[in-house]
Order: C-alpha cells, then structure tokens, then sequence
C-alpha cells in the first residue's frame, strides 16, 4: 500500500487519540466523581481502606476487590479523586491496542477506523470519566483475546488465564467472560493452560469470600441484602421473566444508554444495543457489521480467526448473563462492544483493499500482501 497511505492513517490514529484523551481527561473533584450507588463509593472506598490496611474491617464489602486494587496507586498518589485516571486510562488503552490489532490482522487503515468504532460513541466518553468496572473489564477482555491469539505458547495461554481469573476479581458477573477467554485459546493445549493460570485466582475468590464474609458461598450481595428482594439471592438478583419482561431498574442514559428512555425487556433492549440504535455503544451499523465479522472469520486460521471466536464467545457469555439479570444497563455490553468493533474495522479495511486491488493490483496488492505477511508473521500468502 502507498506510503502515503500507511503515514495518514497512523496520523489520523493519533489524532483521534489525542482528541478522545482532550474531551475526556480526568478533571472532576472527589465529590463530582459521579456513578451509580452504591458502586463508585463503594469501590473509591474499597482503594482508601486497602491502603490503610483496613479492607473489610468496618463493613462487608459489595464487590470483590480487584478493581479497588487497581484504584489503588492513583488514590495513594493522589487522593480519591485521583481515582478517576484509571478508566481514562483503561479508554486509552482500549483504542491504542484496538488500532495496534486491526492493524495486524488488516492493513493501515484499520487503525483510525478503530479508533473511531472504540472509542466514539457515547459509552466510551461517558464511562472514561466515571469510576466504573466497564471499561477496564473491556480493556482486559481484549488484552486477553490479543495474548491468546498472537503469542503462541505455554505463557502467552497462561497470562490470557490469569487475566481472565482477574476478571471475576473485577467483576463477580464475569465468571462467563473468564470461560469464554477459552474460545480464544489456540489449540488443546493451550486451552489446559488458559485453565492452570485462571484456576488459582478462581479458587482464591471463595477463600476470599470465606474470610471476609464467613463462607465460600457468601458474595457481597448476600452479605449486605442487595437485590430487588433484600436477601441478594441468585433467585433475586435472576429471573427468566426479566428477559421478555421489564427488569426492577436501569441506568439512567449517561450510564446506560437507552434504557429508561426504552422501557424495553432486556431481550430486545440488548439486541439493539448491539446494533447501535442508540448510539450508546456503536455508531448505527457498527456492531452488526461486527457481529457478521465475527461469524465470517471465526473459521480462519489464528489470529484472525481467534480474535473472532473471542468475540463471539464474549458476546454470548455477556448477553447470557444479563438477559435474566434484574438491573438493565447499556454499559455491561462495553468488553464485547470492543471486540466487536475491532473486528468491523478490520472487516472494512479488508474491503477497501480488495476495491482497491481490483482498482491498481500493480500498486496496491504487493505492497499490501507484504505488510500484512510481515505483521502476521507469515510468508507468502497470508493464511487469514
């Protein structure tokens, strides 16, 4: 592909970047830091009493401490409102990897093209100023598909485990998406040692559990009485009737898109969350042309073909697990959302260079094939 080409494209990249950074740095004081409750309290909270040595002492926490873990060294840097670089941070992550990857697995104009998809919506902008889990299950969720799918190898299936195992220390409601990280795995042996580096940190959560609530069963729901019931039960908290039904609750539209203005069961209110009705998520079309992506390519070879499966399998564990669930919220969408975007723009580069093949195969394909050969670690043919 032209020089020229491949130069612009990587300038765009790092425009939009710098653009998104610009409109959502951090600049809110501790008391502005706006969130649902009791979440941001709760995890702002989680990170002061970690550094104090008192975590769980005064209280039964909500939610496991992964993500006041993460909070951890802003609020000690700089206090609790310091909180709120790290899902700017996890944003920014989030579009540097998602351009790096089109990229590899297409051809220069994937990387703007993602930037875009990722990070341009609502969700993004919104979420990359409120202390919230999203963003950084998101950023892990891909870092994981990208470890599983480039680097092959002993390591690279056990950091993917161990990601996946962080997850449900961020988020008890991504048990699914740690299972679904095994769709990305290159092989049987690799999945065998996905499981021996997430199996460790799962079975450290109970022991967690028992120690701060007084049993491996106990989550922090139970223990303080969350839900629509008051008990925090899994019949609570879970229910068939929410799926063709209205939930208990939703997020209003700065956390959750649509969902009050909808009043949608969560089938049909997912459905279109995914297809970008709203804007929330994707740009309108974004998420199909994703989702068609994902069914197309998740026959390829690695790291195509990984990348795909990933994403596909993220989005059926996240749409699993919230399709009964009794709160509705746009944003528990936002780890698949990324994968899926990623993949759409690395399905429209490809559909550009084909046009363009077609157009100057004398200028455009042997550039093209070279790149893409060399990215993916191929001679040749590229064999995704």
């Amino acid at each position: 592909m032209l020089r020229w080409v491949h130069g612009l494209a990587i300038a765009t990249s790092v425009v939009l970047l710098a653009y998104f950074a610009a409109r959502s740095w951090p600049t809110m004081a501790a008391v502005e830091l706006l969130g649902p409750e009791p979440d941001t309290p709760e995890y702002i909270d989680g990170a002061v009493q970690l550094l104090r040595g008192q975590y769980g002492q005064a209280r039964p926490p909500i939610y496991p401490p992964g993500f006041s873990l993460l909070l951890a060294p802003a609020v000690a840097i700089g206090g609790p409102s310091a909180s709120g670089w790290v899902p700017f941070l996890a944003a920014v992550v989030l579009g540097i990897v998602s351009a790096v990857v089109a990229v590899r697995l297409s051809n220069p104009l994937a990387a703007p093209l993602a930037v875009f998809f990722v990070l341009f919506a609502t969700a993004p902008r919104m979420l990359a100023q409120l202390v919230l889990t999203d963003l950084v299950v998101a950023a892990l969720v891909l870092s994981q598909a990208v470890t599983l799918a480039f680097a092959s190898g002993r390591a690279a299936a056990v950091l993917g485990g161990l990601l996946g195992g962080f997850l449900v220390w961020v988020r008890l409601a991504s048990i699914p998406l740690a299972v679904a990280g095994l769709a990305g795995a290159r092989g049987r042996r690799a999945a065998v040692w996905y499981v021996v580096g997430a199996l460790p940190l799962l079975v450290l959560l109970p022991v967690w559990q028992w120690w701060v609530y007084g049993s491996p069963t106990t989550t922090g729901y139970l223990a303080v009485g969350a839900g629509p019931n008051g008990d925090g039960s899994m019949g609570s908290l879970f229910s068939l009737a929410y799926v063709l039904g209205p939930p208990v609750a939703a997020d209003g539209p700065v956390h959750g898109g649509a969902a009050r203005e909808w009043e949608l069961p969560n089938l049909p209110f997912y459905a279109l969350e995914l297809l970008g009705a709203d804007s929330f998520l994707f740009r309108p079309g974004v998420g199909l042309i994703g989702l068609v992506a994902a069914v197309v390519y998740a026959t390829r070879e690695p790291p195509l073909g990984a990348i795909a499966r990933s994403a596909l399998a993220c989005t059926v564990a996240t749409v699993a697990i919230y399709l009964p669930y009794f709160y509705q919220s746009g944003r528990f969408l936002a780890a698949p959302a990324a994968l899926l975007a990623v993949l759409a723009a690395v399905a429209l580069a490809r559909l550009v260079e084909t046009l363009l093949r077609r157009l100057a195969p004398d200028i455009v394909l042997p550039r093209s094939a070279a790149r893409r050969n060399r990215w993916c670690g191929t001679r040749g043919r590229a064999t995704d």
